[in-house]
């Protein structure tokens, strides 16, 4: 196993991809982080999307296998949406069992981090960023199975060309139009100020202490929160999951006080032209992520919980339900 490291979870992306010399097309889940496909435009690697599973809102691993079969994909970055922890270890050796050469890459950014790799996919990769499990501003690492890939620091990086990128790709996804990609310098390719070892130090040293208060956040929503209204067990502990057909309503409600909660995600398919997506829209037209981070405290969660039930107890009709099995 070898470790990449960098200052944000996009870089080991990139440079895992540049690495390996990608031939052929990779499977994506149609409701990515939008600057997740830009990482695969930026290394000039051919992607498409798939539709994800109502029951877990993680792409349709079923779907991948059978496509794995056609030389043509190359490969497969399986998100663990929302945080869900989930064992593949079945679906991954049926993959590779199927392609030998099929790469798959998970995405556990907003999983709680590890670092004991496992041995049936070929990257997992982890985030300590803003507004993820274990938030300390920043690091992103990769658990790479191929002990040869190697690190390419870079210390080209204008924070204006990142704001400009984000920018951009929200307004489009908001106008509901194609994004049209322009290069420059956004991605953080710089080597952190400390070493990996201290690092992983540091953030193992959070774990326990984060997992116990947004688990007591988690209870607080869950005992608060009108049972008319679905918890959907996506995020573990990155968030509390919600399902409502009043969602707009419902986060401008919770801003109009100075509180926080947002709505992803989002089917970004549409930001590249590409095909429609029924239950990555199904997901996103219904589902609140409520924050149990650092940056909310009791009383603002007990503040978000009366708003939420004012507005269903209001508006008192049949809510967004999802036929999950």
């Amino acid at each position: 196993m070898k470790e990449m490291f960098y200052q944000r979870a996009s870089a080991v992306l990139y440079n895992y991809l540049v690495n390996i010399d990608v031939e052929g097309i990779f499977l994506l889940p149609a409701n990515i982080c939008p600057i997740v496909p830009m990482v695969f435009i930026k290394a000039n690697v051919k992607f498409e999307f798939l539709d994800v599973n109502i029951e877990d809102a993680c792409i349709d691993i079923n779907e991948v296998i059978e496509l794995s079969k056609n030389t043509e994909y190359a490969g497969v970055l399986y998100v663990y949406a929302y945080g869900i922890e989930k064992n593949l270890t079945l679906e991954f050796t049926k993959l590779k069992n199927s392609n030998m050469n099929f790469i798959i890459i998970e995405d556990k950014c907003l999983c709680v981090p590890t670092f004991m790799k496992n041995n049936y996919s070929d990257l997992e990769i982890f985030s300590t960023g803003y507004s993820k499990v274990i938030d300390i501003g920043f690091g992103g690492y990769g658990l790479v199975l191929n002990n040869e890939i190697s690190e390419n620091y870079n210390d080209v990086f204008e924070i204006s060309d990142l704001h400009v990128l984000e920018s951009g790709y929200k307004e489009a996804l908001k106008r509901k139009i194609k994004y049209i990609y322009s290069d420059s310098n956004w991605l953080d390719s710089r080597k952190p100020d400390i070493s990996f070892q201290e690092y992983k130090e540091k953030v193992l040293s959070l774990v326990n202490k984060i997992i116990e208060e947004k688990t007591n956040k988690n209870t607080m929503y869950k005992n608060g929160i009108s049972n008319k209204l679905i918890n959907v067990e996506y995020a573990g502990i990155w968030r509390y999951n919600i399902i409502s057909s009043k969602k707009e309503m419902l986060i401008s409600s919770i801003f109009s006080k100075g509180y926080f909660a947002s709505g992803h995600y989002s089917n970004v398919s549409g930001l590249f032209g590409t095909n429609k997506y029924p239950n990555t829209e199904k997901i996103e037209s219904c589902i609140i992520n409520l924050f149990n981070d650092k940056y909310i405290d009791e009383d603002q969660i007990q503040g978000i919980i009366s708003i939420i039930n004012e507005v269903e107890d209001e508006e008192n009709e049949k809510h967004c339900y999802f036929n999950r099995n």
